[in-house]
């Protein structure tokens, strides 16, 4: 290639690193010029109630610009037939919340329709641009469907403790350092957040019970090992062990009587299952991370 190509080339990357860019800075401040879906939660029981003292689905808004956004003419369009419902002529303010109840009323601050698990919501501005969607999952309750709130996942939702008219508190979960699998020697095992936040421990277990504050508080990386040294416990149950396999037997075979299942004399393969999670200073927990992790096996049986 000579130095005119050369010359070109290096123009045209410049020009559509710098056209990403534009695109770039004009997303984000798409994002934080217009008013977005904040936090959906349709199993209410216990956290807000309504003007009349009624607990039921709630959708709340949030305004992430300077300024205070006026909401005449916008809309909210719910499920698949895509219908727009015109929002009260309310105001959020700059950095600030509102919080509008599903209870197909009528009255300022209420909605004419219900948050259904599984659909779709949509948010209107007055010009009929499409600012935002949100699908709301199953959750238990007092659950919500929020966003994360980190500037790296500016646009994510995530299962969190419903918190309404105040920032959400999502708590990112544990990221193990090695996948699960096979391993043909031990090795170090660190926990992270997948993104850092202050005020959270990530707390572990490794018999495969569900961690919580009374699990052991992680605080540097541990040795993974080979397990199959350690005791055998499920498969020394008579309980479990004998009365599955000579029930599974009988099932495929009542002509023939199988042999009778003897516990193991030895130590059988296992492997290591951790199982973590992150747990913030007022308790709201992460989603649970886990993984297995079998050290100096073949793969394949």
């Amino acid at each position: 290639m000579g130095l005119w190509g050369k010359k070109r080339l290096c123009l045209l990357f410049f020009s559509v690193t710098a056209l990403a860019a534009v695109l770039y800075a004009a997303h984000d401040n798409e994002i934080k010029s217009g008013v977005v879906i904040n936090e959906l939660c349709g199993r209410n029981v216990s956290l807000v109630g309504d003007a009349h003292g009624d607990f039921g689905d709630y959708v709340e808004l949030y305004n992430p610009s300077d300024r205070e956004v006026g909401l005449d003419g916008y809309a909210l369009a719910k499920g698949a037939h895509k219908r727009r419902d015109t929002l009260p002529a309310l105001v959020v303010p700059a950095h600030g919340y509102l919080l509008l109840f599903a209870n197909g009323g009528t009255e300022e601050n209420e909605l004419p329709f219900r948050l259904s698990e599984g659909e779709t919501l949509s948010l209107y501005r007055a010009d009929g641009k499409l600012l935002d969607t949100a699908t709301l999952p199953v959750l238990p309750d007092d659950m919500s469907y929020g966003r994360t709130g980190a500037k790296e996942e500016a646009l994510a939702f995530a299962a969190q403790a419903g918190t309404p008219g105040e920032e959400n508190r999502y708590v990112f979960p544990p990221v193990f350092s090695h996948a699960s699998g096979y391993y043909d020697e031990p090795f170090s095992l660190a926990l992270t957040q997948a993104v850092p936040q202050e005020g959270v421990s990530i707390y572990y277990t490794l018999s495969c019970e569900t961690p919580d504050t009374a699990s052991t508080l992680y605080d540097a990386p541990f040795a993974v090992t080979d397990a199959s040294t350690g005791a055998n416990v499920y498969s020394a149950n008579e309980e479990i062990s004998p009365g599955y396999m000579l029930d599974t037997l009988l099932t495929y075979s009542t002509d023939v009587l199988p042999p009778y299942y003897e516990l193991p004399k030895s130590p059988v393969d296992k492997c290591t299952v951790v199982r973590a999670v992150a747990i913030d200073r007022d308790g709201n927990r992460s989603e649970e991370a886990a993984g297995s992790f079998f050290v100096i096996m073949e793969k394949g049986f």
